[in-house]
């Protein structure tokens, strides 16, 4: 990718970004677990739970003003 983190990046950025794939994904995760492991289905109260600590993590990144990485920011850029 040619991107270095920044040294302030932490867990809180990283946890977002799990999450967001989650809610970005859920229904192909969803469909892919029904087909091929039914018994490990997430439950709803897993979703809501998901979906919360998601808007808990970039609220505290914006606080923090952290910046992030990845294909659609530039090395240095943050939040405020």
């Amino acid at each position: 990718m040619g991107v270095k983190c920044p040294k302030n990046m932490n867990r809180w950025v990283h946890l977002d970004r799990v999450l967001n794939f989650y809610k970005q994904y859920r229904r192909l995760i969803i469909a892919h677990t029904l087909e091929k492991h039914p018994k490990k289905l997430p439950s709803d109260m897993w979703w809501v739970i998901t979906y919360a600590v998601a808007t808990l993590a970039l609220a505290r990144d914006q606080g923090k003003g952290v910046a992030r990485c990845g294909p659609n920011s530039r090395p240095g850029s943050a939040i405020v």
